[in-house]
């Protein structure tokens, strides 16, 4: 009886490892599927736009909705991408985007301290378009940055301002 006890343990084991794989799958799929539609919105933006600057009227209140709809999207994004995250036992480093372990309090690649998880909500809150206007002090770059999903500018300038500050300490200990 032992051997079908510890063939029921491995088997069970083996269950556990290929139900966690369909779920990452099925959530990948999402964040996909996400990702389409979040970067076909951005192209609609960026067509309407340029068709009302070459008018030279404002973008109206069509724009307003799709601009609501990609904050809607980059938030079912993120809780996505923090589900498949947890799932995986792992967790992003916000200042370099990294991957670290849970228990870590630290990044191993750039030293910042890792923020504590707030576990994801089933579904992200509905804001209203008027609330998601920008505050005047934010440039446009930096709404784009914090909305865009796959922006690869934000790990490549992490990089390159260690970069500079190991230039000027490194010119600074030769003098």
């Amino acid at each position: 009886m032992a051997f079908f006890d510890e063939l029921k343990k491995q088997m069970s084991g083996v269950a556990a490892g290929a139900q966690k794989a369909a779920e990452i799958a099925r959530l990948q799929r999402q964040v996909n599927l996400k990702q389409e539609e979040f970067d076909d919105l951005f192209k609609e933006i960026g067509q309407l736009y340029y068709t009302c600057h070459k008018r030279g009227e404002q973008p109206g209140e069509e724009m307003d909705g799709k601009c609501a709809k990609v904050d809607s999207l980059a938030a079912e994004i993120e809780g996505l991408k923090l589900k498949l995250d947890d799932i995986k036992q792992i967790r992003r480093c916000t200042a370099c985007g990294s991957v670290q372990n849970n228990e870590s309090k630290f990044c191993a690649n750039c030293g910042a301290k890792l923020e504590e998880r707030v576990a994801p909500t089933e579904e992200p809150e509905e804001t209203p378009a008027e609330e998601t206007e920008a505050p005047a002090e934010e440039t446009s770059e930096d709404i784009v940055k914090s909305v865009f999903i796959n922006w690869p500018e934000a790990k490549t300038e992490a990089a390159e301002e260690s970069a500079a500050e190991e230039k000027e300490e490194a010119g600074e200990d030769a003098e």
